[in-house]
C-alpha cells in the first residue's frame, strides 16, 4: 500500500510458541500503526518445535500482518536421542564445533529462499531482528551484503557477556569465536534496541556505539481485561506465587531454606513454570507449604494474581552481572497492583524500577534476609496492612503501547 513502510520482523519465539521471549515482538506487531505500516512475521513453523505452546496468544496477532513459517529440524530433538542413548558428548561436540554459536542457526540456513520471496515481493524497507537465540544473528550480515536494507537489531538478553557463559563454562576457542559473531551483528546493525540500560551500556561500552537505546518490556492492558483487583479466593492463608522458570544456575537455596525455617500454617507458596527437576527433588521434598503447578498458559494468569497475596521476583546471587537481569515478569507484576517480593541484586536494574514504583520488598539473597522479611509480611497480612501506595505515573510508562510509539520513532528515524 501506498505511503506505507514495509516491515519484515524475524523472530524464532511467535506464537503459537509460549514463554516470555514470545511477548516482546508479539506485542511490537501488535501495537504498530497499521496505517503507517505493513507488517511481515518470518518464524519458525511451531508444529515441529520441542517447547512450550501457548494458542491463546493467537488472540494478540492483528488480521493485518502476514505470518510466513519456516519448516526447520529441531535439532533438540537429536539431542534428546543422544541423551537417552548416553551419548551426551556428542551433543557437546555439535554444540561446541557445528552449530555456532547455537542449533538455532538452522533457522537461518533453512529460510533464506522464503527471506528472498518475502523481501523481493513485498519491498521490504526495514528489518527488525529479534535474539536470542544468537544462532539468527547470521541475518544481519547476509540481509545488509545481499539486500542492502537498513536492519534494526532488538537485543532482549546479552551474548558473549551474559553469566552463562560463566556458569556453563564455555570453551575458551568457542568464546572468542562468538564474540567475533557478536561484532559482525553489531557492525552491520543500523540501530540497536535492548530490553536494558544494563544490556545496553554494556554494548555501548564495549563497542564504542550510540545508535542504540532502551526499550523496556511491559504489560499490555488488554491481558487485564477481566482481572478483578480486589478478588482473592482463599482468604485464610497468606499466598506467594512465582511465575517463571527456575533454573539451576539461579541456585534458589537460600529461598527455600528460608520458606523451610518459616514453620506457619497460614502460609502458601505456589510456583507456577517450569523448574529443574534437581531443583524440586533437592530443596521441595520436605516444605509442604511449597506446591509446584508447571507450566500454565499466559492466558490463564490472571486467575494466579487474582488469588495471590505476593508475587515473587527472584535473581538469585550477587554476580555483577546479574543486576541487569530485568525479566519480563516484572511488568505485568506492577500492573496486578499486588505487592512484590524481590531477592537478587539490591543495587540492580530491576530492584531501582520496584522502588521508583513502590510496589514491594528488596532483598539480598541470604536466609536471614529473605526469612525477616517473609516474618515482616506475614505480620502486615495478618494486621490488614499488607496494601502499598504504588506510584501509578511511574507504572504507566510500561504499557506496552507507550513503548511501541518508542519504537515507531527509531524506525522513522532509520
Amino acid at each position: 500500500m501506498k505511503n506505507r513502510k514495509n516491515l519484515l520482523f524475524i523472530s524464532y519465539y511467535f506464537p503459537p510458541l509460549g514463554g516470555g521471549g514470545v511477548q516482546r515482538i508479539l506485542k511490537f506487531v501488535k501495537y504498530l500503526d497499521k496505517e503507517k505500516y505493513n507488517i511481515h512475521i518470518l518464524t519458525v513453523d511451531a508444529r515441529y518445535i520441542k517447547y512450550t505452546k501457548d494458542p491463546s496468544l493467537y488472540k494478540d496477532i492483528p488480521n493485518e500482518i502476514s505470518v510466513h513459517h519456516v519448516s526447520i529440524p529441531d535439532m533438540n530433538w537429536l539431542f534428546a536421542i543422544l541423551g537417552k542413548l548416553h551419548l551426551g558428548f556428542i551433543s557437546r561436540i555439535l554444540k561446541n564445533f557445528l552449530f555456532l554459536p547455537d542449533e538455532k542457526i538452522v533457522f537461518f540456513l533453512f529460510s533464506r529462499s522464503l527471506l528472498r520471496k518475502i523481501i523481493m515481493k513485498n519491498q521490504i524497507d526495514t528489518v527488525i531482528l529479534s535474539l536470542p537465540p544468537f544462532g539468527l544473528y547470521k541475518f544481519a550480515p547476509y540481509i545488509k551484503r545481499k539486500y542492502k536494507i537498513p536492519i534494526i537489531t532488538d537485543i532482549r538478553d546479552l551474548w558473549t557477556d551474559n553469566f552463562s557463559m560463566i556458569y556453563e563454562h564455555f570453551p575458551v576457542f568457542k568464546f572468542i569465536r562468538e564474540t567475533k559473531y557478536e561484532k559482525r551483528l553489531i557492525e552491520n546493525s543500523d540501530f540497536i534496541i535492548t530490553a536494558t540500560e544494563y544490556i545496553k551500556n554494556t554494548l555501548m561500552k564495549k563497542y564504542k556505539i550510540n545508535n542504540i537505546e532502551t526499550i523496556t518490556n511491559g504489560y499490555d492492558p488488554d491481558d487485564f481485561i477481566d482481572y478483578a483487583k480486589g478478588r482473592k479466593t482463599n482468604k485464610n492463608k497468606l499466598c506467594f506465587a512465582y511465575i517463571g522458570s527456575l533454573y539451576g544456575h539461579q541456585n534458589p537455596e537460600n529461598l527455600f531454606k528460608a520458606i523451610k525455617r518459616f514453620k506457619n500454617d497460614k502460609f502458601t507458596f505456589d510456583l507456577y513454570g517450569f523448574v529443574e527437576k534437581g531443583i524440586l527433588s533437592r530443596l521441595l521434598s520436605d516444605i509442604k507449604s511449597v506446591r509446584h503447578y508447571g507450566y500454565v498458559p499466559h492466558s490463564s494468569l490472571l486467575r494466579i494474581y487474582e488469588k495471590s497475596d505476593i508475587l515473587l521476583l527472584y535473581i538469585g546471587g550477587y554476580d555483577k552481572k546479574k543486576r541487569g537481569i530485568l525479566t519480563g515478569k516484572l511488568f505485568e507484576y506492577l500492573y496486578t497492583r499486588k505487592p512484590i517480593l524481590f531477592i537478587g541484586p539490591t543495587d540492580g536494574e530491576a530492584a531501582g524500577i520496584i522502588r521508583k514504583c513502590n510496589a514491594g520488598f528488596i532483598v539480598e539473597d541470604n536466609v536471614d534476609s529473605i526469612y525477616k522479611t517473609i516474618i515482616d509480611i506475614h505480620k502486615r497480612w495478618e494486621n490488614g496492612k499488607l496494601k502499598m501506595k504504588f506510584n501509578n505515573k511511574e507504572i504507566t510508562k510500561y504499557n506496552r503501547e507507550l513503548l511501541t510509539r518508542h519504537l515507531e520513532r527509531i524506525i522513522d528515524k532509520v
